[in-house]
């Protein structure tokens, strides 16, 4: 059986490649438990790393096609995505004006009698309709990926009743299909 098979995505030449140690699935993965690698090439097949090592022992093991990108990521670090663990993706407005009302010294009650607070978040995303909200997050999104998260769990919790929970979920199930950030 030939063990050298086509790959999607070919990252040759890294300087540095950062990596966990292999885990049993009892054990949380720490921050210790990277390794360096060095002068290192990564294959991707099917959306999972096929191999890992050298560049000449990588390209042992695989071939590229007129499909397959390749990347020569000479002088560069290259790691894996960040994962945000807590994440309310599905929001319509911004609350940056009670920052001021914070540095003044004001409590969460006075902010929320001015009209902020969670309130205030509740109101606007119940006021925006499902599209809006699907173009707003959308926008939003690029940013996780800009700054190297690639994988966030989304929650709701902005709608606080059963119809505009269901409508943040929608929200978060139909981004999740469209772009390549995992949600």
């Amino acid at each position: 059986m030939n063990s050298v098979k086509p790959v999607d995505l070919l990252i040759l030449n890294a300087e540095q490649v950062l990596c966990f140690q292999p885990s049993d699935a009892e054990t949380a993965v720490l921050g210790w438990d990277f390794r360096v690698l060095q002068n290192t090439a990564i294959a991707i097949k099917d959306g999972k790393i096929y191999k890992l090592g050298s560049p000449s022992e990588v390209e042992k093991k695989c071939f590229t096609t007129s499909s397959t990108q390749v990347i020569d990521a000479s002088g560069k670090v290259v790691l894996p995505g960040f994962v945000d663990s807590h994440t309310h993706p599905v929001f319509f407005g911004t609350r940056e004006s009670e920052f001021e009302m914070r540095i003044q010294g004001k409590s969460y009650e006075e902010i929320a009698r001015a009209g902020g607070g969670i309130r205030s978040s509740v109101h606007q995303l119940r006021q925006a309709s499902k599209e809006e909200l699907l173009l707003a997050v959308r926008r939003q999104l690029h940013y996780f990926l800009e700054y190297g998260t690639t994988t966030i769990e989304a929650k709701s919790g902005y709608g606080l009743s059963f119809a505009d929970e269901v409508k943040s979920l929608e929200v978060i199930r139909e981004l999740n299909q469209q772009q390549p950030l995992e949600l």
